[in-house]
């Protein structure tokens, strides 16, 4: 979880510290786009990571560094 100044460098650093390679992300478009960026800079964009994110997030599709990385809706009823 974020901590109070919303900055995921932090936490992305103690994720691939521990070698953690499935993450799930519970935030709105605008927080997603943050994390992925400052996952980009901390080279967490690779095939070894996999991303869940829990809301819709197709406006990524196009936009690099994640335009290598395959995304998949999951929606349920």
């Amino acid at each position: 979880m974020l901590d109070d100044t919303r900055d995921p460098t932090p936490l992305l650093k103690e994720i691939r510290d521990d070698k953690t390679a499935t993450i799930i992300i519970h935030a709105n478009a605008s927080m997603s786009h943050t994390i992925l960026l400052k996952a980009a800079e901390l080279g967490m964009v690779s095939a070894y990571y996999t991303y869940i994110f829990t809301n819709l997030v197709r406006h990524f599709h196009s936009s690099p560094p994640w335009h290598r990385v395959s995304i998949i809706r999951v929606s349920g009823v």
